[in-house]
């Protein structure tokens, strides 16, 4: 047996997932999904830059599994190795991969053959696939796994960019400007755990960004929600806080679980990304400090999650005001039962 799917027998029972300096769980299940592909995969990431997940879905190819991928391409958006992240996705599309991309899009997940999937905060890169990033996921079924698929389908079908240029390793052309209607992603279609933002936030795509009319922002109302509804604690985990004066009812809300005595702990990364980035996100720790909020950091945290005594949800945005929780593209899903227990279980030990 295939040595990545024997070590996830052992949590074959698992909804939640991590990879830390002691666990590569959620790589291990990644790489099953496309190992069990039998007929195709449909996956969105921001980054394709790690070898081992490139390899994985050109084996998939190589089986005859059909591979559908949207990703983010624009340069304004990739802050590292943008160049390897484009090479990566003409290579897939040579061996055979339908491949487009997506200007607004900062989600994470996969999906193989509509039986099996799981939203992470991991990007396919080095850091977040190997063991130097803490990462999390949560395995999705049922309801949330359809309402996902039909949300990659959405989107994949009016992408920003068709198609891949054949003149250059790091060019992506065939732009197609095709406004997705906002009652595309309405309560009318969308009525699971799933929660999602799905506007647009591009600088130099704006006015032309197929986002441009999505209004969608359940994932940040579900947010806010859920630390409105705090008792005694809440726990806030993320890469960076930015531009908080853009969350208001973020902040607010925070603000008044403080006053009503819930103990508030913050846990970020202090020194990831650049430098204008981490001293956004120190001042924007110091304001929740002011509030009451209890502050940890660890320089490999890339996870995304709250977590009170009752509630939680997982998600890929970063909580950020210009991109993610109100724009941009982002999923995440509210956690119940076993997935909530393991989460919370998990998320105690970071601190």
């Amino acid at each position: 047996m295939n040595s990545t799917l024997s070590m996830l027998n052992n949590t074959e029972m698992r909804r939640f997932y991590a990879n830390d300096s002691s666990s590569s769980e959620l790589s291990i299940k990644i790489k099953a999904i496309i190992q069990n592909a039998k007929s195709y995969i449909k996956t969105g990431n921001f980054l394709f830059q790690d070898e081992g997940i490139i390899l994985e879905l050109l084996a998939a190819l190589g089986r005859g599994v059909a591979v559908f991928v949207i990703s983010n391409i624009s340069e304004e958006d990739i802050e590292f190795n943008v160049n390897m992240h484009k090479v990566n996705l003409k290579k897939l599309r040579r061996a055979g991969a339908h491949c487009r991309g997506l200007d607004d899009l900062h989600a994470k997940f996969i999906i193989g053959d509509g039986i099996d999937g799981i939203i992470m905060s991991a990007n396919f890169s080095p850091n977040s696939v190997g063991q130097k990033n803490i990462e999390t996921g949560v395995k999705i079924e049922g309801e949330e796994l359809k309402e996902l698929e039909y949300t990659f389908d959405n989107l994949y079908v009016n992408a920003d960019v068709q198609g891949l240029s054949e003149f250059s390793d790091t060019t992506l052309t065939l732009r197609r400007y095709s406004s997705i209607d906002e009652e595309t992603f309405s309560s009318e279609h969308l009525k699971s755990n799933l929660r999602l933002t799905i506007a647009s936030h591009s600088k130099s795509h704006g006015p032309q960004s197929n986002l441009r009319e999505c209004q969608c922002r359940t994932l940040y109302s579900s947010i806010v929600d859920i630390i409105s509804r705090a008792n005694s604690t809440l726990d806030i985990v993320t890469w960076h806080f930015k531009a908080l004066d853009n969350l208001p009812e973020f902040v607010d809300a925070v603000k008044n679980a403080i006053s009503r005595g819930v103990t508030v702990r913050l846990y970020s990364n202090l020194i990831g990304g650049t430098p204008g980035s981490v001293k956004e996100s120190r001042e924007s720790i110091k304001l929740l400090e002011s509030l009451g909020c209890n502050s940890y950091g660890d320089d490999n945290n890339h996870s995304k999650c709250i977590i009170s005594e009752s509630e939680g949800i997982i998600f890929t945005a970063n909580i950020d005001g210009k991109h993610g929780l109100k724009s941009g593209f982002e999923v995440g899903c509210v956690l119940e039962g076993e997935a909530l227990s393991q989460m919370r279980d998990y998320v105690n030990n970071l601190f």
